[in-house]
């Protein structure tokens, strides 16, 4: 089996490897995640809010269910893994989760997924990477710990895939966290194409777009 050298977008037109550079759009998780399906088995990394935890649980389904993430997202995860993919959530969330959504589920006796456990599950505790207790004003991936683990996850899975490296995630901030790890990657001597892609996530207004920079 031949390594994949190309990278699509959502109309399956083939992009030519010089542009690995352009980040590709689509409109939600869903969508990206059908479109790993299509390539061969690689290394991804994706974000965790407003990713694989859309708008509408982020805002806790109303308050019924807080850090609940949504069923497709965890059947995604399970179907990239068992077709061979290697994949890490990263987060700006607090790495050991919130207490309140553990507390809310505990006390409904409910067996929903929440992070990091219902990811764990899947992953284990190596697929799942986040911040401490300063996660407010301290975001983890602007860390240099975090592109760090980040690259050392990335080396060590390479070579076990034959596919190349992807980025998910819904922010500039994402798209800047993967450049760093590309850029560290090439430093070391990993040249296999890593491409960016972006789905529709959090959009503030104009007037309160400067208060992004306060959600982790």
């Amino acid at each position: 089996m031949q390594e994949a050298t190309e990278i699509y977008d959502r109309s399956s037109r083939v992009i030519g490897k010089e542009d690995e550079n352009e980040v590709v759009k689509f409109e939600n998780i869903d969508d990206a995640g059908e479109k790993l399906k299509q390539m061969v088995p690689g290394v991804v990394v994706i974000d965790h809010d407003f990713t694989l935890k859309p708008i509408k649980y982020e805002l806790g389904l109303g308050g019924k269910e807080p850090g609940r993430l949504p069923d497709e997202s965890i059947e995604l995860l399970k179907s990239l893994k068992n077709a061979g993919w290697k994949i890490l959530v990263v987060s700006n969330q607090p790495r050991e989760g919130h207490q309140v959504a553990k507390l809310v589920r505990g006390a409904k006796r409910g067996n929903y997924p929440i992070f990091p456990g219902s990811l764990e599950d899947i992953l284990g505790k190596e697929g799942v990477h986040g911040a401490g207790w300063n996660f407010l004003w301290k975001k983890y991936k602007g860390t240099p710990e975090a592109v760090n683990k980040t690259v050392e996850w990335v080396e060590e899975k390479l070579g076990s895939v034959l596919g190349q490296i992807y980025f998910v995630g819904d922010r500039e901030s994402d798209v800047a966290f993967a450049e760093k790890v590309k850029n560290e990657l090439r430093t070391r001597g990993e040249n296999r194409p890593l491409n960016i892609w972006k789905v529709s996530g959090l959009k503030l207004p104009g007037v309160f777009r400067h208060l992004e920079r306060f959600i982790p």
